[in-house]
């Protein structure tokens, strides 16, 4: 991966539960090919134990170009 840009993000906290949505273009590149890029919307959920905010999960799904 070269390169990231988030061009959305958003949160909802309710109590000890956190979900961020957002929109992604990741850029890849391999030697002697073309570099390539994605844009995906992913959803991270968090939730709050002794104090300290931990990730249980992530999705991330493609997107149309715009």
């Amino acid at each position: 991966m070269t390169g990231q840009t988030i061009s959305e993000r958003s949160a909802l906290v309710t109590c000890d539960t956190a979900v961020i949505f957002g929109t992604t273009e990741l850029r890849f590149a391999v030697p002697g090919e073309a570099d390539t890029s994605s844009l995906l919307r992913y959803t991270y959920t968090y939730v709050k134990r002794d104090g300290q905010w931990r990730a249980i999960a992530l999705h991330m799904a493609g997107r149309e170009t715009e």
